[in-house]
């Protein structure tokens, strides 16, 4: 059998960021809603809604942010076990559990119907050197996340799934992020290294 995912997406989007890739201020929030079926060559028809709002504050100095996210994503329907799977928005990623969204977890470790996500992370980058005509900021921070999953609205609150870790980052001109985090939780513990910061 072969199933087909097509999806007709539309959203809106408010940014007030100092810098699209390691902001220091501002805020980040997108609301999409998608819809899937015959009519965008999808073999089921579902829909999704997804808000996600994204804070940073700096901390008396731009060297000490504050970084926040909440976010709330609704499946209906039939959606495709991909979907179960992840968050999504303008970004779609995998949830509950991952690199971005549940760090401690397994990827994809809880799926369902239901998503609620809350992360809070303290970025600290006092280091940085001149490198030319380029600027290497180095730092650390600190991170803890809670996520909620079930299939039904009446379940969502039943188990709570947190975790926490510290990261090194490496901020090349503000430009390029790369991370290196230890994401703890009560099922274990992961290491993860990319090259954006997870929110």
């Amino acid at each position: 059998r072969t199933d087909r995912r097509g999806i007709l997406r539309a959203g809106l989007t408010w940014d007030s960021r100092d810098n699209d890739w390691s902001p220091h201020e501002g805020s980040l929030i997108d609301l999409t809603v998608d819809a899937a079926g015959p009519y965008t060559g999808s073999t089921s028809g579902w829909g999704r809604v997804h808000g996600t709002a994204r804070n940073f504050w700096p901390l008396g100095t731009s060297s000490l942010v504050f970084a926040h996210r909440v976010t709330l994503d609704a499946l209906w329907g039939a959606p495709p076990l991909m979907a179960l799977g992840e968050l999504g928005g303008l970004f779609p990623m995998d949830a509950y559990g991952g690199a971005y969204v549940g760090r401690g977890f397994a990827r994809r470790r809880y799926i369902g119907n239901i998503k609620a996500t809350a992360s809070a992370e303290i970025r600290f980058a006092p280091l940085e050197f001149d490198l030319g005509r380029s600027k290497l900021g180095v730092g650390f921070e600190g991170f803890f996340e809670v996520g909620l999953v079930s299939m039904k609205i009446a379940d969502l609150f039943k188990a709570w799934y947190p975790s926490s870790g510290p990261g090194l980052l490496l901020i090349w001109n503000r430009f390029v992020v790369f991370r290196v985090e230890a994401g703890f939780s009560r099922e274990g513990g992961a290491l993860y290294l990319q090259s954006e910061h997870a929110f």
